[in-house]
């Protein structure tokens, strides 16, 4: 079991880490969309964007599920049918 403590910080990184990683997918869209705008540009908008996406977004996403499988197995989560309807979708 999580003690006490530890569990609102455990939360707060597990949401954090998920506003870093649903931003860097609408930052990239964003780029995308202005990369595509800007033509002579485009090789330069897709250098920014891949840097981006290996700093900031796929360790965000990796967090996210490190710190969500993490909460649910010491709450003991995995019997409950909300998280079961959860991770359907977020595994499809």
């Amino acid at each position: 079991m999580i003690v006490a403590d530890a569990y609102p910080w455990l939360k707060a990184a597990h949401v954090a880490c998920a506003l870093l990683f649903v931003g860097g997918i609408v930052a990239g869209g964003l780029l995308l969309a202005a990369g595509r705008a800007m033509a002579n540009q485009a090789a330069a908008f897709a250098t920014v964007l891949r840097r981006w996406d290996r700093i900031v977004t796929t360790p965000a996403m990796l967090s996210v599920w490190a710190f969500g499988i993490g909460l649910a197995s010491a709450g003991g989560w995995f019997t409950f049918g909300w998280l079961q309807a959860k991770l359907g979708p977020v595994v499809a």
